[in-house]
């Protein structure tokens, strides 16, 4: 029996494109070529999952990016969520605010750098879910089955008790190499059907 439903944030309650945020900041550091701070140096790559997992903090990232890519902007702070402007789905809260009237427990499920995460908290885009788990904050970010694992533990359940919806297929696959039920996103239409198939609507 399912008990809580977890969702990811980005491109599940909300529409949003990290790509886009860094093309749009490497656009404004005069390296508009650039498709992605990885492009501008692999290292990124380690640096965000850093970052993602609450390891660094936001002025240790930019230390980082200038250090491996060479690249000086003007200035860093509050520069993370320069672009950060996501668009919330309608149609998913809507679905939440339903499975909450049935006393299904829902939590936010989701990879945040903590710029993003504090955006959200402000905008108070979190107060839709009984509770939220970022990466940034359990210190483990999706795929990373122990992301799953803290979040099960944290609410006394067994994967069987949880539901999982997000937009990435890797996300998706390990948590269904965990045991969870789990339901790649796509839109909040067919998020629906699977829900009322597993009597959660």
């Amino acid at each position: 029996m399912i008990d809580v439903c977890l969702f990811d944030m980005g491109g599940v309650v909300t529409r949003f494109s990290s790509v886009d945020m860094e093309q749009r900041l490497l656009s404004d550091f005069g390296k508009s070529e650039l498709l992605s701070f990885e492009n501008a140096n692999p290292l990124m790559r380690y640096i965000r999952h850093d970052f993602l997992c609450g390891l660094i903090t936001d002025a240790q990232f930019w230390d980082a990016f200038q250090r491996l890519t060479h690249i000086r902007p003007a200035q860093t702070e509050k520069l993370y969520t320069k672009y950060f402007i996501p668009e919330k789905n309608t149609a998913t809260l809507s679905l939440i605010r339903r499975l909450r009237a049935k006393n299904i427990r829902v939590v936010g499920a989701s990879n945040a750098e903590p710029p993003h995460r504090a955006w959200h908290a402000a905008h108070k885009d979190y107060d839709i879910f009984d509770a939220i788990y970022t990466s940034d904050t359990i210190h483990f970010a999706k795929p990373d089955p122990m992301f799953y694992i803290k979040i099960a533990e944290q609410e006394n359940k067994n994967p069987e008790q949880l539901f999982f919806t997000d937009d990435n297929q890797e996300n998706i696959r390990t948590a269904e190499a965990l045991g969870f039920s789990a339901f790649l996103f796509t839109t909040a239409e067919a998020l629906e059907k699977r829900l009322l198939s597993l009597g959660l609507l």
